[in-house]
C-alpha cells in the first residue's frame, strides 16, 4: 500500500512544497481596493478573507509639485496677465491645477510680494493632492506695447510766419494711444 503526501506533511523526510499565500499587498492589488469612490484619496478598509483579518489603510493625497510656464515677459494688453503654475506630478488625466494670484495689469517688473504666486489646488480631482509645504514664487514683466500710428500724413507747407498743421487730422494710434507732435 503506497501513502499519499499530505500538504505539510512529509513522505521519507522530504517536506512537501507550501501553499503560496498572498501577502498583503498582492491581494489588495488583486482585489483593486484603492478603486474608491470617484478614485479619491481616503482610508479603505481591507477584507482579507483568505487570512480572516481585517487590516485598515490609508492612502495620503499626493503632494502637487509645481511647475512654471509662459513666464514671460508679456507685452502689455489692457488685460491682467501672469505665469501659468500647472501640477507637474498629476497622475493619469486627473482634474487639477493650481489656482495664481498676482496677475498685474500695467507695464512693470513684479517681484518679492507682487510676483505670480500658486495658492490653492482647484479642478474636479484636487481632494487626491495637497499643496507644496512652500510653494514658491514666479517674478514676472509686462512691457510696453510696440504702437502704430495710422492715417497720419505730413502736409508740406512753406513758411507762412502763422501757425500751421505739420500733419493731417484723423489718423489712429495702436491700443488707444493719442497722436501729439511738436516742433523744437
Amino acid at each position: 500500500m503506497r501513502r499519499g503526501v499530505r500538504e505539510g506533511g512529509s513522505h521519507r523526510g522530504v517536506a512537501a512544497p507550501k501553499k503560496h499565500v498572498p501577502s498583503l499587498l498582492e491581494r489588495w492589488k488583486q482585489e483593486k481596493v484603492c478603486d474608491g469612490p470617484k478614485g479619491r484619496a481616503q482610508k479603505y478598509e481591507i477584507d482579507t478573507t483568505q487570512s480572516q483579518t481585517t487590516t485598515t489603510g490609508t492612502i495620503l493625497p499626493r503632494v502637487a509639485e509645481l511647475s512654471w510656464s509662459e513666464i514671460g515677459p508679456f507685452t502689455y494688453n489692457g488685460e491682467q496677465q501672469a505665469p501659468t503654475a500647472t501640477v507637474a506630478n498629476k497622475v493619469g488625466t486627473d482634474d487639477v491645477s493650481f489656482i495664481v494670484a498676482g496677475a498685474q495689469t500695467n507695464v512693470g517688473t513684479y517681484v518679492g510680494s507682487s510676483a505670480a504666486s500658486a495658492t490653492e489646488l482647484n479642478g474636479a480631482d484636487e481632494e487626491n493632492y495637497v499643496m507644496p509645504a512652500s510653494p514658491d514664487t514666479m517674478p514676472f514683466s509686462i512691457t510696453k506695447a510696440d504702437q502704430e500710428v495710422t492715417g497720419v500724413e505730413a502736409i508740406n507747407s512753406t513758411y507762412s510766419g502763422e501757425s500751421q498743421a505739420l500733419l493731417s487730422e484723423g489718423g489712429t494710434a495702436s491700443g488707444g494711444g493719442a497722436i501729439s507732435y511738436g516742433v523744437t
